[in-house]
């Protein structure tokens, strides 16, 4: 659902930690991409806001897991290709979800531990992302 409400790619997705997350302030700070490396734009790290339904799934799925925020079921971290793999798999299965958006630029993810199930994509990051300091 990062990739949804957010519009993380997903390799952005899976880097992201919970301490990336403003819980109060309904915001998301990527800092890295997966395994741990530098993201690919200055753009990129611009702050997103998220959905407050949103925030309260990572809030629950916080208190369930590590620091990872896109885990399996065992809250093990999960690759972009994990990640990729799936969403191809259920993406015909979900109505109204946009033409590519199995591709490396969006990512649909549950959070860790959490059974809520309700994803839908987007494929840009939103035009009201704040600019990097």
């Amino acid at each position: 659902m990062l990739g949804a409400f957010v519009g993380l790619r997903i390799a952005e997705a899976a880097g992201l930690r919970f301490d990336d997350v403003d819980f109060d302030g309904a915001m998301v700070y990527p800092q890295r991409q997966w395994p741990d490396k530098p993201l690919e734009t200055k753009a990129s790290y611009n702050p997103l806001p998220i959905p407050a339904e949103l925030v309260d799934m990572l809030e629950t799925s916080a208190a369930r897991s590590g620091t990872n925020l896109v885990c399996d079921e065992l809250c093990k971290p999960v690759s972009p290709w994990v990640i990729g793999w799936n969403l191809r798999g259920i993406k015909d299965e979900i109505p109204g979800l946009p033409e590519g958006a199995a591709s490396r630029t969006s990512a649909i993810t549950t959070p860790p531990c959490c059974s809520a199930r309700a994803p839908t994509s987007r494929r840009f990051r939103p035009e009201f992302a704040t600019e990097a300091p």
